[in-house]
């Protein structure tokens, strides 16, 4: 099992840092990189499982209508109060 571990630990810093070169992000972004990476391995699907590990927690399906790209422009809205 610790193999597995450090074979995913892995491949989310691969995915972090292809993220990062891709949209030419600072250092300070390596948080939210990793954190998106670890939201999108759970709503992939899973061979060994044949299923998505988010459908299987939560027995029902999962909807990527939520899904951006990743260091897009965003603005944020600030309230007048």
């Amino acid at each position: 099992m610790n193999g597995l571990a450090k074979r995913m630990n892995k491949t989310i810093v691969e995915r972090v840092r292809s993220m990062q070169s891709l949209e030419k992000l600072p250092k300070p972004y390596w948080v939210e990189a990793k954190m998106m990476v670890m939201y999108l391995i759970n709503k992939s699907s899973v061979p060994i499982v044949d299923d998505v590990p988010q459908s299987s927690w939560k027995g029902r399906d999962v909807s990527y209508k939520n899904l951006r790209v990743f260091g897009c422009l965003a603005y944020i809205h600030i309230g007048k109060d």
